[in-house]
């Protein structure tokens, strides 16, 4: 059979921000918070990129290489928790904010002397350089734009750089932190360097896809073959894609991607809203044994069982598995 696939009309692959057909739930955030950096903002990784066993839940901002950049608060709150370890977010500092949200940062050096103060007092009192504390809004309350700490490369860091995060203070899931910044312009389109298609009748483990590269031309991107042969009357799709961005030197994680057939959409994701209860199931959204073996990441159009990341609002799937056929034309395999 073959299977004629055009990338330019078959995939939506968005960067941020989203102008285009509703699909996904809109929420309004707020537009008016600070940078936490008073730096010319560089990205070297943004909110949902795949990592090993994640998504990655915030942006990483480059501090030019240097350690002791001031970090400032991004609006009104307190400090509402401190961590101090030798891994993870290293010494990182959350401040709750009075919209419902709260901001962290992280891999810092030093915080500003009121608290380094009352982290070392407490150190000392519990006889442990490991901490988490848990502050009440009167101890440390904090001003929009105010300095809080110096950036570092503690933790699990590997190179100065701030990691930055607004999640929920209700439900501490992680946000984009991108919705709350339009300032932060993108329109520099995302490009699918290599699509995969699997064998719909075998589980993921006990095969490899086949991989086929494309080019971008006029605006789309479209396969370097007109069209590709299968030998099976079931097939799911994969992609491995980047995203370019004005704020960011190399090249990023995919902000949305959206799939369609016969012009109806059937599956995609935003990545708007990440829960930390839910970030280990990047391994079911991406090819792991893919990334494994040949180092790709292959994310995935298409859920696999047990899934639970269709829970998720900016996870969609439609009737895909019932449609795929209508993408096959009887023939020649030529």
């Amino acid at each position: 059979m073959k299977i004629f696939v055009w990338l330019g009309m078959l995939f939506g692959l968005l960067q941020f921000p989203l102008k285009a057909q509703q699909i996904f739930p809109v929420h309004k955030y707020p537009q008016h918070y600070a940078l936490p950096v008073h730096l010319d903002i560089s990205l070297v990784g943004n909110f949902g990129e795949c990592r090993p066993d994640h998504f990655h839940s915030g942006l990483d901002i480059r501090t030019n290489g240097k350690e002791n950049v001031p970090v400032y608060s991004v609006q009104d709150g307190y400090i509402s928790r401190v961590i101090m370890d030798s891994k993870g977010f290293g010494h990182a500092i959350y401040i709750t904010h009075p919209e419902g949200y709260v901001s962290v940062y992280a891999h810092l050096n030093k915080f500003f002397p009121e608290l380094q103060q009352y982290v070392t007092r407490q150190q000392y009192k519990t006889q442990s350089w490991k901490q988490e504390m848990f502050l009440m809004p009167h101890q440390f309350p904090v001003r929009k734009n105010q300095w809080v700490a110096y950036s570092g490369n503690t933790g699990s860091s590997q190179g100065p750089h701030l990691h930055f995060e607004i999640r929920h203070t209700k439900t501490e899931s992680p946000l984009n932190p991108l919705l709350f910044y339009p300032q932060l312009k993108d329109t520099k389109a995302p490009t699918i360097r290599k699509l995969a298609v699997y064998d719909g009748r075998q589980s993921i483990y006990h095969q490899s896809p086949k991989l086929f590269t494309t080019q971008a031309a006029s605006g789309k991107t479209h396969l370097i073959i007109p069209s590709i042969t299968v030998e099976t009357d079931r097939v799911y799709l994969g992609i491995i894609a980047e995203d370019f961005m004005e704020s960011a030197k190399g090249s990023l994680g995919v902000y949305e991607m959206r799939l369609f057939e016969s012009g109806q959409f059937r599956f995609g994701w935003q990545m708007n809203d990440i829960s930390y209860d839910l970030t280990r199931y990047m391994n079911a959204h991406v090819d792991y044994k893919s990334k494994v073996l040949q180092n790709h990441w292959i994310q995935l159009c298409h859920r696999l069982p047990h899934d639970e990341l269709k829970n998720l609002p900016f996870f969609q799937c439609r009737g895909w598995h019932d449609q795929i056929k209508r993408y096959f034309i009887p023939g020649n395999s030529d």
